[in-house]
Protein backbone atom coordinates (compact mmCIF):
# COMPACT_ATOMS: atom_id res chain seq x y z
CA UNK A 1 0.00 0.00 0.00
CA UNK A 2 1.37 3.24 -1.06
CA UNK A 3 -0.10 6.52 0.80
CA UNK A 4 -0.18 9.67 -0.11
CA UNK A 5 0.30 12.67 2.28
CA UNK A 6 -3.05 14.72 3.47
CA UNK A 7 -3.37 18.82 3.77
CA UNK A 8 -5.53 20.25 5.98
CA UNK A 9 -8.27 20.76 3.24
CA UNK A 10 -8.45 17.26 3.08
CA UNK A 11 -9.58 17.10 7.26
CA UNK A 12 -12.04 20.48 6.83
CA UNK A 13 -13.94 18.89 4.09
CA UNK A 14 -15.15 15.42 5.97
CA UNK A 15 -18.76 16.54 6.26
CA UNK A 16 -19.97 12.46 6.06
CA UNK A 17 -19.15 9.29 6.93
CA UNK A 18 -18.91 8.47 3.16
CA UNK A 19 -15.79 11.56 3.00
CA UNK A 20 -13.77 9.52 6.02
CA UNK A 21 -13.78 6.50 3.64
CA UNK A 22 -12.43 8.49 0.60
CA UNK A 23 -10.23 10.18 3.19
CA UNK A 24 -8.67 6.78 3.99
CA UNK A 25 -8.92 6.01 -0.11
CA UNK A 26 -6.46 9.25 -0.30
CA UNK A 27 -4.02 6.99 1.85
CA UNK A 28 -4.07 3.95 0.11
CA UNK A 29 -6.51 2.36 1.94
CA UNK A 30 -9.45 0.09 0.12
CA UNK A 31 -12.14 0.55 3.10
CA UNK A 32 -15.74 -0.30 2.73
CA UNK A 33 -18.22 1.62 4.57
CA UNK A 34 -21.10 -0.29 6.93
CA UNK A 35 -23.45 1.44 9.04
CA UNK A 36 -24.16 -0.61 11.77
CA UNK A 37 -27.58 -0.54 13.80
CA UNK A 38 -26.29 1.24 17.42
CA UNK A 39 -28.05 -2.24 19.05
CA UNK A 40 -25.77 -4.66 17.40
CA UNK A 41 -22.79 -2.89 19.57
CA UNK A 42 -24.57 -4.00 22.73
CA UNK A 43 -23.65 -1.37 24.61
CA UNK A 44 -25.59 -0.39 28.04
CA UNK A 45 -28.96 1.15 27.48
CA UNK A 46 -27.73 4.80 29.12
CA UNK A 47 -25.04 4.96 26.29
CA UNK A 48 -27.46 4.99 23.64
CA UNK A 49 -28.70 8.31 24.07
CA UNK A 50 -25.23 9.08 23.50
CA UNK A 51 -24.67 7.51 20.74
CA UNK A 52 -26.53 8.54 17.75
CA UNK A 53 -25.34 6.29 15.09
CA UNK A 54 -22.41 3.99 14.14
CA UNK A 55 -20.65 2.57 11.40
CA UNK A 56 -17.66 0.13 10.23
CA UNK A 57 -15.07 1.37 7.87
CA UNK A 58 -13.16 -1.74 6.69
CA UNK A 59 -11.79 -4.14 4.55
CA UNK A 60 -13.96 -7.17 3.65
CA UNK A 61 -10.64 -8.95 2.86
CA UNK A 62 -8.27 -8.30 6.12
CA UNK A 63 -9.40 -8.40 9.21
CA UNK A 64 -6.39 -6.74 10.38
CA UNK A 65 -7.74 -2.56 10.69
CA UNK A 66 -11.15 -1.78 11.75
CA UNK A 67 -12.57 1.87 12.22
CA UNK A 68 -15.68 2.60 14.36
CA UNK A 69 -17.42 5.31 13.75
CA UNK A 70 -19.57 6.58 16.29
CA UNK A 71 -21.59 10.13 15.50
CA UNK A 72 -22.23 11.60 19.27
CA UNK A 73 -25.73 13.88 20.21
CA UNK A 74 -23.67 16.76 20.40
CA UNK A 75 -25.62 18.87 22.53
CA UNK A 76 -25.15 16.29 25.48
CA UNK A 77 -21.42 15.65 24.58
CA UNK A 78 -20.69 19.43 25.29
CA UNK A 79 -23.12 19.71 28.11
CA UNK A 80 -21.46 17.16 29.99
CA UNK A 81 -17.87 16.05 30.40
CA UNK A 82 -18.50 12.78 31.73
CA UNK A 83 -19.52 11.63 28.57
CA UNK A 84 -16.14 12.11 27.04
CA UNK A 85 -15.23 8.73 30.06
CA UNK A 86 -18.22 7.11 28.24
CA UNK A 87 -16.31 7.21 24.84
CA UNK A 88 -13.70 5.44 26.18
CA UNK A 89 -15.32 3.12 27.79
CA UNK A 90 -17.17 2.36 24.38
CA UNK A 91 -14.23 2.10 22.71
CA UNK A 92 -12.67 -0.46 25.24
CA UNK A 93 -16.12 -2.77 24.93
CA UNK A 94 -15.55 -2.60 21.14
CA UNK A 95 -12.01 -3.37 21.10
CA UNK A 96 -12.83 -6.62 23.15
CA UNK A 97 -15.61 -7.61 20.88
CA UNK A 98 -13.52 -7.48 18.22
CA UNK A 99 -13.98 -11.20 17.22
CA UNK A 100 -17.52 -10.37 17.12
CA UNK A 101 -18.87 -9.88 13.13
CA UNK A 102 -20.40 -6.36 13.43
Amino acid sequence: MIGHSLELDDLIKISSPKKIVVLFEKLGYNFQLKHLDTAQLELPSYWSETVYDAYKIHNYEEDDLEIFLLELELEAFQTNPKLQEKIITIYQTLSRGKKKNY
